[in-house]
């Protein structure tokens, strides 16, 4: 969970036409420096699939898992947090 101490990284909001995993992972790209395709398949860390299911038919839905050594946060489909991992 994100609290007052942990420094954040890189926060985003993002459009609903474009694929929560698509942002997350441009996000992920941006805050390291890299291109998108040089990262690990988001899919050896979390399910894309039951992650764009979850933001798309959830209400009020926080999702908080760690990819690439960092804590990512997806805010009610819309916005994504990234702080470094404790």
């Amino acid at each position: 969970m994100i609290d007052d101490n942990t420094r954040i990284e890189y926060q985003s909001e993002y459009s609903e036409e474009e694929p929560t995993v698509v942002a997350l992972v441009d996000a992920v790209a941006t805050v390291q420096d890299t291109d998108p395709l040089d990262l690990p398949p988001l899919g050896e860390t979390i399910s894309a699939d039951a992650l764009e299911t979850l933001i798309e038919k959830g209400n009020d839905v926080t999702i908080t898992f760690s990819y690439e050594g960092l804590q990512i946060t997806v805010n009610d489909g819309d916005e994504i947090v990234i702080c470094e991992s404790e």
